[in-house]
């Protein structure tokens, strides 16, 4: 199985594998706290071509959203691929994907959800990938990441320490309203 092992300043590239969330105005104040928690973290985020195109656009064109993977791929300055977020239809963008190509190039992807055929495409190829927070859901966790979301990834992406799953001390479903911005800044409750 493929694993590679991040750097400070590797670029990672931003996608919109399935949901077009990211690119709507009415979400991008989340988006852009996400892309800054990746920069934080000493990472340089790339945003790809169409990623930012908003919900519309990215349910129409499948072909474009893999037309931004494949260029990932592609892309030795590229070393990791992150969802901003999961959605209903990433499998549609498969067919017009190079297997050939992503498999001579591999490259981590992090993302949940809807992301998660991709990941098992990946698995078949021998690349590893991690089910993970995404760009929107994770990274632009109100206020800011939960600690063991924040530790994990950095054990997973900077080290090559292998990493124990460890179940969380606390927990929150509550749900906050993205479109309402003064979210941002309040705290969702946590059970135990």
């Amino acid at each position: 199985m493929f694993k590679t092992t991040l750097k400070k300043g590797d670029k990672v590239s931003l996608q919109s594998l399935s949901g077009g969330m990211a690119g709507d105005e009415r979400f991008i104040h989340k988006f852009l706290i996400g892309e800054q928690r990746i920069k934080d973290m000493g990472l340089v985020p790339v945003r790809s071509e169409h990623s930012m195109k908003g919900f519309k656009f990215i349910a129409e064109n499948p072909d474009k959203r893999a037309e931004d993977l494949m260029k990932a791929f592609k892309d030795p300055e590229i070393k990791m691929i992150i969802a901003n977020i999961g959605g209903v239809d990433s499998h549609t963008i498969i067919p017009y994907l190079d297997l050939e190509v992503i498999k001579n190039n591999p490259k981590p992807v992090l993302g949940y959800s809807d992301t998660t055929s991709i990941h098992l495409l990946l698995y078949t190829l021998g690349i590893q990938t991690y089910y993970g927070p995404s760009v929107l859901d994770g990274f632009a966790e109100n206020v800011e990441m939960h600690k063991i979301t924040k530790e994990s990834v950095e054990t997973i992406l900077f080290t090559n320490e292998e990493q124990e799953v460890i179940q969380a001390q606390e927990w929150t479903s509550e749900f906050l309203d993205w479109t309402n911005e003064s979210f941002d800044y309040v705290k969702r409750k946590m059970n135990k």
